[in-house]
């Protein structure tokens, strides 16, 4: 339901906690009690889908891929062999996500978003990335290969996987999997309700791990901030900007990967080049 009264928008998080608070009332306080609330229905989530067939099978999946991988080219699949993990999103960057998403990259502004306000309590199976992990692969052509194979796994085990190949403008590069489960969560009216949430398992390069790594305080800084109608110079003609620096950085490295690989191949004898 959207309501009648349109405020000022807001313009930072805290802004956006009292415009959310008068706009929908009784809807729920961003307070204590709402904090307790969603630590307890993710993990719930977390819970539900490790003991999936589907996460017991990407285990497996991952691990056969890395033997193929080094059976076939001699070289190393994952950059390293640590145990993969799932993750549950902290709640300050939930507050951050509802902001972006009913306000910041909200192109329906003053009114609601495409599907509806994203509710504090009503949004666990809109957001795809409450429930994630990473896996980090040595090289390009890894990125691509296993994202395939998990997506074929969840066919075979009945979860719904979409693939993403991310390449943005700022020189960001990785695949991004969305997996779908049908999980029993707790309601705030002490009841429970069956809802299709999604784990997100992004799978990149060391290198671009590296660059994330560095450039990740800045870019969660710059994405909670409102375009104004001055900002008409783009990052890509203001050398002097950080984003000018980290982002063609990006850029640079995914370019350089594609050489890497194609260097390897042709010592390899894949390639027929000189």
């Amino acid at each position: 339901m959207e309501s009648s009264i349109i405020r000022e928008k807001p313009i930072d998080i805290n802004s956006f906690k009292k415009w959310y608070e008068n706009e929908f009332d009784s809807k729920a306080k961003i307070d204590s009690k709402f904090k307790t609330y969603y630590e307890s229905v993710t993990r719930t989530m977390k819970d539900k889908i490790q003991e999936s067939d589907f996460w017991i099978n990407v285990l497996q999946e991952i691990k056969e891929v890395s033997s193929e991988y080094s059976l076939q080219t001699q070289y190393d699949f994952l950059s390293n062999s640590s145990d993969l993990k799932l993750q549950i999103k902290p709640y300050s960057s939930f507050i951050d996500k509802l902001y972006r998403k009913n306000v910041v990259n909200n192109k329906n502004w003053p009114h609601c978003p495409d599907g509806g306000w994203y509710f504090f309590d009503k949004s666990f199976d809109r957001i795809n990335d409450l429930i994630r992990t990473s896996i980090v692969v040595k090289y390009l052509d890894g990125v691509e290969l296993l994202a395939n194979r998990l997506q074929r796994k969840g066919e075979e085990v009945g979860n719904r996987v979409t693939i993403k190949m991310e390449a943005r403008e700022y020189g960001y590069y990785a695949a991004h999997l969305d997996i779908k489960h049908r999980v029993e969560i707790p309601s705030l009216t002490f009841d429970t309700e069956f809802i299709e949430c999604s784990s997100e398992i992004q799978i990149t390069t060391q290198l671009q791990e590296v660059l994330t790594k560095l450039t990740h305080t800045q870019y969660e800084s710059r994405r909670l901030q409102i375009e104004s109608d001055d900002d008409n110079k783009k990052w890509q003609w203001n050398y002097e900007s950080k984003e000018f620096t980290a982002n063609y950085l990006g850029h640079i490295l995914h370019y350089l990967e594609g050489m890497i690989l194609e260097v390897r191949d042709r010592r390899s004898g894949k390639n027929d080049k000189i």
